[in-house]
């Protein structure tokens, strides 16, 4: 959780940027889908804390690559 929002405030912002993802990606150029990734990586690490035991920005980019390449079932 980021450390300045309530839990239900950065999971509401989170299920925004989701919602906006599931709209524009089937429909997206190469260069919009990288720059859709770029966002939700930005949003994400904004949501999470900092400091000791938190994931790299390095290791978020990763996660968000790993999770928009899944073929939603």
């Amino acid at each position: 959780m980021y450390p300045d929002h309530p839990e239900e405030d950065w999971r509401r912002e989170l299920d925004a940027a989701v919602a906006f993802v599931d709209m524009k990606w089937p429909r997206a150029a190469a260069k919009q889908r990288k720059s859709i990734a770029e966002a939700l990586a930005n949003v994400t690490s904004a949501l999470l804390k900092t400091g000791r035991g938190a994931p790299s920005e390095t290791e978020i980019r990763r996660a968000v690559r790993v999770l928009l390449q899944q073929d939603p079932a």
